[in-house]
């Protein structure tokens, strides 16, 4: 009989979630990026991209999932705030 594969515990675990981005409230090039719970929380710099998603947003909130250990941004999501 085979063994089962033990699942990895962290980030890796998480397929789709919701996340809050936020810029830094006292300037820097960083944001901050958690879920609703801040099971998940990372202080990221500012790329080109983000900063484009952004806008001229203090914070939005997108729909995100950790691939390869590397958070990937996908649609951003209305109606939410927390």
């Amino acid at each position: 009989m085979a063994k089962k594969k033990k699942k990895r515990r962290g980030y890796d675990n998480i397929r789709i979630m919701t996340v809050k981005i936020q810029r830094a409230l006292f300037g820097g090039d960083t944001m901050l990026i958690y879920n609703k719970n801040r099971s998940f929380m990372q202080e990221l710099p500012i790329d080109e991209a983000l900063e484009q998603s952004m806008g001229d947003a203090l914070k939005k909130y997108f729909k995100a999932s950790i691939k390869d250990s590397k958070l990937v941004i996908m649609q951003e999501v209305t109606g939410v705030d927390w």
